[in-house]
């Protein structure tokens, strides 16, 4: 029986060769069997002392499934894998990085799963989703390490665990990879490998957030622990991202007095002398009946314009007087 990876992603050379798998709740393993005689087989499972979290969550059963093994029609013998699997960049290992920030922006170090009276994480029990409460928040692009649980004796395999038994450690999104699993015989968990879900006796373990920005749930792999609040959130946000820039604050322009606004028919507005800002006709808007003195001289001809409400606010370069919308849908000086 060989392992050959768990929680999806496959493991490094050598590939540790086991009697038995040992699965805490919600993790997979990939294994490798070759058979060395035909025919039905029965796959059984039975609790390990010290990886149940409660009594209720062993599973005994004397068949779970059957394997029935023929004869290879061809007479070949396959041998068992020996070649190291090609894994995406962001699978690269982390355990001799050296710009690893231990801890995350907010300096939480460990997570702890609370039960009892009360269930939750670090102390905190769910706040439900929308709340923007989070356990811990990292940046995209960053390597960091936590320790998942507090520290338990080390023989982790048979009696004499702890008298308190690890929750299942899940997250969501990122695997992380183990740097110290506190498992010498590597068939609970393994240093080196990447997975989603390790029991919570203080695995240390290091992830690289990549792609991915917003919440991120965490949880106790045991449904009726994370029903009553053993979950929370983790907070992935892009820190690379420049603040907008800060406006200079300018100078208080005072407004120049408009001298055409003394004018209340068109005849003065349009006999009155040159507006005194900028040299230009005083402009009389037949709609608003308002003498004015427009700030730019208006450059763009009166045809252009192809709506009635454009035209009559615009004025001819020409004359300077408004423009004139005709019942023919067209503009003209």
């Amino acid at each position: 029986l060989l392992l050959i990876a768990r929680d999806g992603v496959f493991h490094s050379l050598p590939y540790l060769e086991l009697q038995s798998i040992h699965f805490i709740q919600g993790t997979r393993a990939d294994v490798a069997i070759r058979c060395t005689e035909s025919g039905t087989f029965s796959v059984s499972s039975s609790s390990t002392e010290g990886l149940q979290v409660e009594s209720s969550n062993g599973h005994d059963q004397t068949n779970m499934f059957l394997i029935e093994v023929v004869p290879s029609a061809d007479g070949f013998v396959r041998e068992m894998p020996t070649q190291e699997a090609t894994l995406p960049a962001h699978f690269d290992s982390l355990l001799n990085a050296d710009d690893v920030v231990v801890g995350g922006r907010n300096g939480v170090q460990t997570i702890v799963f609370n039960a009892g009276a009360a269930f939750g994480v670090n102390g905190v029990p769910f706040p439900g989703f929308g709340a923007e409460t989070y356990v811990e928040s990292f940046c995209l692009n960053t390597k960091y390490e936590l320790r998942i649980g507090n520290n338990r004796p080390i023989n982790v395999i048979g009696p004499g665990l702890s008298t308190t038994v690890p929750h299942p450690y899940h997250q969501h999104i990122n695997h992380f990879q183990v740097v110290d699993g506190r498992d010498p015989s590597g068939e609970v968990v393994r240093d080196g490998e990447w997975r989603d879900v390790v029991p919570a006796w203080g695995v240390v373990m290091r992830f690289y957030p990549v792609r991915y920005t917003g919440e991120v749930v965490m949880h106790c792999h045991l449904l009726q622990h994370e029903d009553n609040g053993m979950m929370g959130l983790y907070l992935i946000e892009d820190c690379t991202t420049p603040a907008p820039p800060t406006p200079i604050p300018s100078a208080p322009v005072e407004e120049e007095e408009d001298s055409c606004l003394g004018f209340s028919t068109r005849e003065d507005c349009n006999r009155a002398s040159a507006c005194d800002n900028n040299g230009s006709a005083c402009d009389w808007n037949r709609f608003t009946l308002v003498c004015s003195c427009p700030s730019i001289a208006p450059t763009t001809p009166c045809e252009s314009y192809t709506t009635a409400e454009a035209c009559r606010n615009s004025r001819c370069p020409t004359t300077n007087e408004a423009c004139t919308w005709t019942r023919q849908d067209s503009c003209f000086c």
